[in-house]
């Protein structure tokens, strides 16, 4: 089906909505060290895991591959409701797995994740003999991008400016402007710290995102840029 309702191939739908990409760090030497049963026992009950927040905010499993997980979020209006419970998918990803890997000590297992919001296409890619509904855009190229980068800045959770605008439930820490593998432009990255409920502490409604400055050591050792300490507030 078409665009316009028709069956040409492929199927297309443009929307706007967020991807959030996963991977599980050092996953590898799990793999090596036991036998190929257990290895699908321990990637199911971890993909449990990881699916369990996605669903239960209003999210869809895009692609697995491997460890890793693609999820998105996409509405006919996209409104910051969405992008509050992609947070809110998030923290509770990296909260969730933590409290799962703790079962295998001495692995340091852990899991990153990038999660970005702007255009992307829900499209079949394949041909007509053997295709996949999945997220296809910059919109998902970018979120594996910053899936990426938190091993270089020892992060957990790293999301675009975008996808922090206005949301006032949450903390961030900014990172500054990163030049990313591949991407022509510079991306504006925040690391997602928190979620702290103004209604739950009785403070008032807030239209911006806690955003505080990263002071910490580790912003030196990327690579791929500078990085400038920050405060900044997004305004919805």
């Amino acid at each position: 089906m078409s665009e316009d309702g028709g069956n040409r191939w492929p199927w297309i739908d443009h929307r706007m909505g967020a991807c959030v990409i996963t991977d599980a760090a050092r996953y590898t030497s799990v793999a090596e060290r036991i036998d190929p049963s257990a290895t699908v026992d321990f990637i199911n009950r971890y993909l449990e895991v990881l699916f369990k927040p996605v669903f239960e905010n209003g999210g869809l499993i895009s692609d697995v591959k491997g460890d890793g997980m693609l999820a998105v979020w996409t509405e006919p209006t996209p409104t910051a409701d969405l992008r509050a419970r992609v947070c809110r998918a998030c923290l509770q990803i990296a909260e969730d797995s933590a409290r799962f890997f703790r079962a295998f000590p001495g692995y340091g297992l852990a899991t990153r994740i990038g999660a970005v919001y702007g255009p992307l296409a829900l499209a079949t890619v394949g041909t007509s003999a053997h295709h996949e509904y999945r997220a296809v855009g910059d919109t998902v190229n970018t979120a594996s991008r910053l899936e990426g980068l938190n091993k270089e800045l020892g992060t957990r959770v790293l999301v675009c400016a975008s996808l922090a605008e206005g949301l006032g439930d949450f903390r961030f820490r900014d990172l500054g402007e990163i030049e990313l593998r591949g991407k022509r432009n510079r991306v504006r990255v925040l690391e997602l710290l928190a979620y702290e409920s103004r209604s739950s502490t009785g403070a008032a409604p807030s239209s911006k995102a806690t955003v505080i400055q990263d002071s910490s050591p580790r912003c030196a050792t990327s690579t791929t840029a500078k990085l400038p300490q920050l405060a900044i507030s997004f305004a919805s």
